[in-house]
Order: C-alpha cells, then structure tokens, then sequence
C-alpha cells in the first residue's frame, strides 16, 4: 500500500454512507464487522482488512474471530498487505503458522488458501477505493466482491 492510511475523500465517505444506510435497512441482526481502532473508517486500509476480516468468518463464535483478527493485525500487519502476501507465498508455512497461531480458524489450511487467494486477488487493483466507488447499486458492488472472494 502506498500509504499505510489513505484519508476519507467525500466519494469514499458517501460509497461508505450508503451501503452503511442500505445494511441499516435489512436485518438488524447483521454482523458488525468490528477493525482495529488506528485503521481509519472507509481508507483503503480498512477496505482490504474488511476483505480479509469477511474472509474466514463463519459466524460461529465470531466475536472470538474479529478479536483474534484484530490482535493479529497489530502483532503482525503485514499479513493484511495483498503485496507482501504474494511476494513471501513461496514461504507459504510462515503465514500458515501466523495465521494458525493468532487468527485461530477451523481449517487453517483452507484459510491459508483462501487468504493468499485473496491476496493475489486484491493484489490486481491499483485504487480498490475508486473501483468500489464505482459501483452504481449493491448488486454490481456485490458482484464484484464475490469475485474478489471468490464466492460466486
């Protein structure tokens, strides 16, 4: 990442603002997706770590997760850079035993998996942030991230 906080622009606040306003319509019931306090709401940070938060939860036990996650990323940050992902996934037992030692999923070899698959994935955008915004409704967002994490 260029810049490990980007600042909220009013695009990224308003593409924030509305999917915020059309999850407030459904279920009350949904997760929060909680994040780590010095990752700023709505800047690229927080969009690849809510990818990667998104990623491995299950909804069983999910508070456990998101704090495991949390802790995970202030000991080891650079696990939530697509980039160094890729560069160090020849040294693939590194990141399986971080991931396995402090996240805590199920199935740590799926989720090794899928992390550097969606790794690799958000990898090939250069503005994450302008392509979301993009998006004239949820569906097409939705769509996409789908793809991103290959839940089509």
């Amino acid at each position: 990442m260029k810049n490990s906080v980007e600042t909220i622009n009013g695009n990224t606040f308003k593409c924030c603002s509305l999917l915020k306003a059309y999850f407030e319509t459904q279920n009350k019931n949904l997760a929060v997706v909680e994040f780590p306090s010095s990752i700023t709401y709505g800047s690229l940070e927080w969009l690849i770590y809510v990818f990667y938060s998104c990623l491995l939860d299950y909804g069983m036990r999910s508070k456990i997760y998101h704090q495991n996650l949390i802790n995970t990323y202030f000991k080891h940050p650079e696990i939530f850079n697509p980039k160094y992902v890729i560069n160090n996934q020849n040294n693939e037992q590194l990141l399986l035993d971080t991931i396995k030692n402090n996240i805590h999923p199920r199935y740590p070899n799926i989720a090794l998996k899928k992390w550097i698959s969606v790794s690799n994935e958000l990898a090939k955008y250069d503005n994450l942030l302008e392509i979301i915004k993009s998006y004239k409704n949820f569906n097409e967002l939705s769509i996409f991230i789908c793809c991103v994490l290959d839940l089509s």
